[in-house]
């Protein structure tokens, strides 16, 4: 299943993005990694709407502790602000961003395309698998990612749980 429109690129997007986005998560993630984290996460939310934070224990993901990002969530989904960003993700990135808000995501492009994503899955309350090829004014960026959910009451999502890697190539 494909997400609605709600999660469409923001306008002014460049043409030859490429963008496939879906919430069947566990489908659609191709990286191992990243099925695996999901996989992980799912067995933590334990059939609630999220695990919480207390649930998860980067001691149990040593595989994906470089490639993982811990997001806490401001002003019910207006801001957001880096708690850890891993190392592998800095890279990715081009830019650390451990501790600073996503306002210090340098590339305005691709800031707009994250804010979206991780807008969503704050108002949705779901789990986020994105493909992402992407040609901005700065610099071409292809990653695979999944945003998941935390939540601390049940209800209210609280802080994203996030990796990203560098796509699979279609042989692999």
């Amino acid at each position: 299943m494909t997400v609605s429109d709600d999660c469409a690129d923001p306008p002014g997007a460049p043409p030859d993005a490429v963008v496939e986005r879906s919430e069947d998560v566990a489908a659609a993630t191709r990286h191992p990694l990243l099925r695996r984290l999901f996989q992980y996460w799912f067995d933590k939310a334990a059939g609630r709407m999220a695990p919480a934070r207390g649930d998860i224990d980067p001691v149990d993901f040593p595989y994906a502790i470089g490639w993982v990002t811990l997001v806490d969530v401001l002003e019910d989904g207006a801001e957001f602000q880096a708690r850890v960003f891993g190392g592998a993700m800095a890279i990715l990135a081009g830019q650390e961003l451990s501790g600073r808000t996503s306002a210090a995501i340098q590339d305005p492009e691709l800031r707009q395309a994250i804010m979206t994503n991780l807008r969503w899955v704050v108002t949705n309350r779901r789990p986020l698998r994105i493909y992402r090829e992407l040609t901005t004014a700065q610099r071409r960026y292809r990653y695979e990612t999944v945003i998941l959910p935390l939540s601390s009451d049940g209800q209210t999502v609280d802080q994203l749980l996030m990796a990203a890697t560098p796509p699979l190539s279609e042989a692999g």
